[in-house]
């Protein structure tokens, strides 16, 4: 999905990610009163962490009052860093990432075990705090709870906020799914029984893991046969492509 699709309008909401969704976009809202620091603490992969992140970006630009956002995965930070480094330009990557109102570091367990990233990041949080703007940070909450990183991570973030994004439930994970055929079959010209759907996409609900990229991958996969073939777009089409694909899987891994 293109970043500029990342929208609180397109946001599943659920009670797994309810409290984390009214947080992002409190930041996003500018409002005065709300914490410095907030972390997004994924329960696992594809949670959504990485759509409220760039939510929260999206809504910002578009805003009439505007604002300096700044969005980049920890590793795109290491690799920034590193090079920063090499070419003796540690001054204009301080001056990146600290002059954004708004700054959103993604994937923020990664950075574990890199311990001059850590310090070169938690100066930067530091400077962005002392100076009242505002930092969220996007991490795996699992990767992070025992590490010594998750440790660093809860003492600079002790004036902050945190929220919790859990795993949707099978209700939820279908309400992403409708959402994701609505934009797979986006002008396309065939049509389809909402019953038929509605099993189908149940059953992918169902099979595949709480993974939202892992439900969306499959849903497209399903799509593209029934395209491909000019088939219609039902459960047991479902039922033989995602078949099929977890026995190539399989024998790949094998």
């Amino acid at each position: 999905m293109r970043k500029e699709n990342y929208t609180f309008d397109n946001f599943v909401i659920s009670d797994a990610n309810k409290e984390a969704c009214l947080a992002a976009k409190y930041v996003a809202s500018g409002s005065s009163g709300q914490p410095a620091f907030l972390c997004i603490c994924g329960d696992g992969p594809g949670t959504g962490k990485t759509h409220l992140l760039r939510a929260i970006e999206n809504d910002i630009i578009g805003s009439c009052e505007g604002g300096q956002v700044r969005y980049v995965t920890a590793d795109d930070f290491t690799s920034e860093l590193i090079a920063a480094l090499k070419a003796e330009k540690k001054e204009d990557f301080y001056k990146k990432y600290r002059g954004p109102d708004v700054l959103l570091v993604d994937d923020v367990h990664t950075l574990a075990g890199r311990n001059t990233t850590q310090e070169e990041l938690f100066f930067i949080l530091k400077e962005l705090y002392d100076s009242g703007k505002k930092v969220v940070l996007a991490v795996d909450s699992e990767k992070v709870q025992t590490a010594e990183f998750g440790k660093k991570i809860r003492e600079h973030f002790e004036y902050g906020d945190a929220v919790t994004l859990n795993a949707p439930d099978q209700d939820g994970r279908v309400r992403i799914l409708e959402n994701k055929l609505t934009e797979l079959t986006a002008g396309s010209r065939k049509t389809y029984a909402a019953d038929d759907l509605r099993d189908m996409l149940e059953y992918i609900a169902e099979k595949e893991s709480a993974d939202m990229r892992r439900l969306a991958g499959a849903l497209a996969r399903v799509v593209a046969c029934a395209e491909l073939l000019d088939q219609e777009i039902n459960k047991k089409l479902a039922e033989n492509v995602l078949d099929k694909y977890h026995c190539m899987s399989e024998d790949a891994v094998t």
